[in-house]
């Protein structure tokens, strides 16, 4: 049986949750929805699994992995925002040969998925021709808007949804916390508190009702906390009555009167994970670095051109036309700029002259991938668009994880995932990657232009 994992859907009515990530990383009882999705699914006896995910596919990767935690072989396969399965099934046909289950990554599922009839009927099934494709919906509950989400929340914390097991042990009547997380009994009032690793909460501080604190939450003192979730890395600063209340960053999310509110004091409420390297010194080291890295490879560069030569002596480099973003000479306005490639097999070897334009300022190491104009203006929607709000640049999750035959749209959403989640780890893991890659043979046309 091929299991389908949807974690595509992006609702307007859950930003700002989603909009740098999806709702299966989302937090329901201190674990996200899709841990809770596999640890159900890992009871249905299957062939494969695949992952459709589009925005916060990083994240999903490293959270997920390959599924061996669940003792699942799980695939990640990249989608736009909100795609429909019948698009899925124009575009990828061979996903859905066979017994095919479909589940959905924005719902919490109340029964085994092994006990439910679609189920039992598909792995009764004694051949393995097409069914067509069968849709778990019910019985489960839905994230579909922010009082959805605290509700699901406040029930699993409560213990009103048996499939929903904390993570934790109790330190008192009313408390369950996690490692490293320092929160004392008394500042529980009334009701049940969750707490995650590394929290640190005030003993001034009072939480009435239930009150969800995930992973590296910090209360300060004299707050008053009652019936609210607090997501990960989340600052709460000092005197702040906050009831039924969604907190996260610089938002408060009050969702009984649906009302969105971010923040610009830092001592209110704050993120825990904010980074310090400045963009307008990042382009000038980039550029410092990228022409000691330029003129150090220049013997490299001489042996990829002999390389080019043997294997392609008519065509031994490849000129392409790119548009920058973000370039720090031209603030936020694009520009057209040109770079050569050697016409070799290899991808590395390929993309060695990129060095030089790094120290030129058209690229950065680190960033999304240039497009040509052709692409950008073929644009419509507006995921298409959260590429530039990132530089382009030599390295990325599209260079690294999509393939030379990637059409536009498949890297515009690598790009876009890459520009909401970029980190020092994410950027270093992506050079492990590319020199993994690094004697890996490119099968793929050398000379083709990108396609649109």
């Amino acid at each position: 049986m091929h299991i389908i994992i949807i974690a595509n859907h992006q609702p307007a009515a859950l930003s700002p949750l989603v909009d740098k990530g999806s709702i299966a990383m989302l937090p329901i009882g201190g674990k996200p929805v899709i841990e809770h999705l596999l640890e159900n699914v890992s009871t249905v006896p299957h062939a494969r699994m695949t992952l459709v995910a589009s925005r916060g596919v990083n994240a999903l990767r490293q959270f997920v992995g390959s599924g061996e935690r669940w003792g699942l072989d799980i695939d990640l396969m990249s989608s736009r925002p909100n795609e429909p399965v019948s698009s899925l099934k124009r575009r990828q046909p061979s996903l859905f040969n066979g017994k095919t289950l479909i589940v959905s990554a924005d719902r919490l599922y109340t029964e085994n998925l092994a006990e439910q009839d679609a189920v039992l009927a598909l792995l009764d099934s004694a051949d393995d021709t097409p069914h067509g494709a069968h849709v778990i919906g019910e019985p489960a509950y839905t994230i579909e808007n922010h009082k959805q989400f605290l509700e699901l929340n406040l029930q699993a914390a409560s213990g009103a949804i048996e499939q929903v097991n904390l993570r934790g042990r109790e330190r008192g009547l009313g408390l369950t916390t996690g490692y490293r997380t320092q929160v004392d009994p008394r500042s529980v009032r009334l009701g049940q508190t969750h707490a995650g690793n590394h929290c640190r909460v005030d003993k001034s501080a009072q939480m009435h009702g239930t009150v969800v604190l995930n992973s590296s939450v910090v209360i300060d003192r004299n707050t008053h906390v009652e019936d609210s979730v607090v997501l990960e890395n989340t600052y709460v600063g000092e005197h702040l009555n906050l009831k039924r209340c969604v907190i996260s960053g610089r938002y408060i999310i009050r969702v009984d009167d649906n009302v969105v509110v971010k923040l610009a004091d830092s001592f209110m409420a704050a993120p825990l994970n904010q980074g310090v390297y400045s963009t307008h010194l990042a382009g000038p080291v980039n550029q410092l670095c990228g022409a000691i890295a330029g003129a150090a490879a220049l013997p490299v560069m001489a042996v990829a051109l002999l390389v080019a030569l043997w294997e392609n002596p008519y065509q031994p480099l490849v000129k392409r036309t790119w548009v920058s973003n973000l370039s720090p000479k031209s603030g936020t306005a694009h520009r057209n700029f040109d770079t050569f490639e050697f016409n070799v097999s290899n991808r590395a070897l390929r993309k060695l002259p990129q060095i030089l334009d790094i120290g030129t300022g058209h690229l950065r190491w680190f960033g999304v991938s240039a497009a040509t104009a052709a692409e950008l203006d073929a644009r419509t929607e507006p995921w298409q668009m959260a590429r530039d709000n990132c530089p382009s640049g030599m390295l990325g999750s599209a260079q690294i994880n999509e393939d030379e035959s990637a059409t536009a749209n498949e890297r515009f959403s690598s790009d876009a995932d890459y520009a909401a989640s970029a980190h020092c780890r994410l950027n270093l893991e992506l050079v492990g990657a590319a020199l993994a890659k690094l004697w890996v043979r490119d099968t793929q046309p050398k000379a083709q232009a990108p396609r649109t």
